[in-house]
């Protein structure tokens, strides 16, 4: 008796790479409006682009160095710490004939910092992507380019 076996080969680079391309969509996404609250995943378009560097980190994780791995350990312990104590918004109580409602105020300086911090946190994740070769060839790295 003969088995009718077929063999598939099972390619998980595509689909990591089509989660890499998803994950930077939403930041850049995210990016056109961080202080958007997002009603569909209850969070502001900063925290999902939080979320999504985090997502890209666990895809190149496995292809990167200790020193490379305590960096990115130490930003996002510096992430998670600015957002515990330097919280982008806070309740304020506004007083009207009604008797008053609470709403959220937007702290300016703490979120330029992080901004400008989810930034430099979010390029320092793509060089590493880059460097585990998750991303598109660049033409200067084509060596049949007729152009170099």
């Amino acid at each position: 008796m003969e088995d009718n076996i077929t063999k598939s080969a099972y390619n998980e680079a595509q689909h990591k790479m089509d989660r890499i391309d998803s994950s930077q969509k939403k930041i850049s996404a995210c990016n056109l409006a961080p202080l958007f609250f997002f009603d569909d995943v209850l969070k502001y378009g900063y925290e999902i682009v939080i979320i999504e560097i985090e997502n890209l980190i666990a895809e190149v994780w496995s292809k990167t160095n200790v020193e490379d791995r305590e960096e990115i350990s130490k930003l996002r312990t510096c992430v998670m710490d600015a957002l515990e104590l330097r919280p982008i918004f806070s309740s304020v109580n506004i007083a009207n004939l009604a008797g008053g409602r609470k709403a959220r105020k937007l702290n300016r300086e703490n979120w330029v910092k992080l901004r400008d911090f989810l930034f430099h946190y979010h390029m320092r994740v793509n060089v590493l992507l880059e460097k585990a070769g998750y991303n598109t060839l660049s033409v200067e790295d084509d060596p049949d380019d007729p152009y170099n």
